[in-house]
């Protein structure tokens, strides 16, 4: 019935299309489509974007009432780059976003921040990827095992090269008082 009385809850509407997105297919379509059927005023995008999930500033972004904040502005950049910056902000993270990680994470952040454990996880990470990669050149290994073990050290050796000089970065200047 409420797909006769609203042309939104019609098979092959465009509600239902947007509802089949993976970011909103948690949404109610009766919520979303009786925000779209209420009468245009000064909130209608607001109900709409709420409907959908969306923060408020979407909606006076989308109105003209605000401008996305330049933390917020999205900039093509490379893989590279990326990923550099996705490494860092971790890395340097606030102590309000490092409350909100797993106890691993919380883990990883204390022994990050002090010079003396950075160091000994450090060595250790190195061990195990030189040993990797030398079980990797053994004779007698499968092709899986050797790319396995030979991945597995790359990946251990890069990480610990990055983390030295994460290491270096932050703790530049600072005596270690043992």
């Amino acid at each position: 019935m409420a797909a006769l009385t609203n042309p939104h809850l019609a098979a092959g509407s465009d509600l239902h299309a947007v509802l089949a997105h993976p970011r909103f297919g948690d949404r109610d379509p009766l919520e979303v489509a009786s925000a779209l059927q209420s009468p245009m005023d000064d909130g209608w995008s607001a109900r709409v974007l709420t409907a959908l999930g969306l923060p408020a500033l979407a909606a006076d972004v989308h109105e003209g009432r605000a401008e996305v904040p330049d933390a917020v502005r999205v900039a093509p950049t490379s893989l590279g780059r990326s990923l550099v910056n996705t490494y860092l902000r971790y890395y340097d993270a606030p102590a309000e976003e490092v409350e909100r990680r797993t106890a691993y994470g919380k883990l990883y952040d204390r022994i990050q921040r002090n010079p003396v454990a950075t160091g000994v996880a450090l060595s250790a990470e190195t061990v195990v990827a030189v040993a990797l990669l030398a079980a990797a050149v053994r004779p007698g290994r499968s092709p899986l095992a050797r790319t396995t073990l030979l991945s597995g050290g790359v990946v251990g050796l890069l990480d610990a090269a990055a983390g030295v000089v994460l290491a270096t970065r932050r703790f530049r200047g600072r005596r270690v008082v043992a």
